[in-house]
């Protein structure tokens, strides 16, 4: 049970940062976009 509470948890973490997500995308789509190539760098 508290596995599927965790979970129900997550899903709305998730979904506030979603929300959040498609009112600053382009902000956050930046910093995604850098911390991708830092970690193929950081992988290289």
């Amino acid at each position: 049970m508290r596995i599927i509470y965790k979970l129900e948890n997550l899903t709305n973490y998730f979904r506030q940062i979603y929300n959040n997500a498609i009112s600053h995308w382009i902000v956050i789509e930046r910093l995604a976009l850098k911390q991708m190539f830092s970690l193929l760098i950081v992988i290289n």
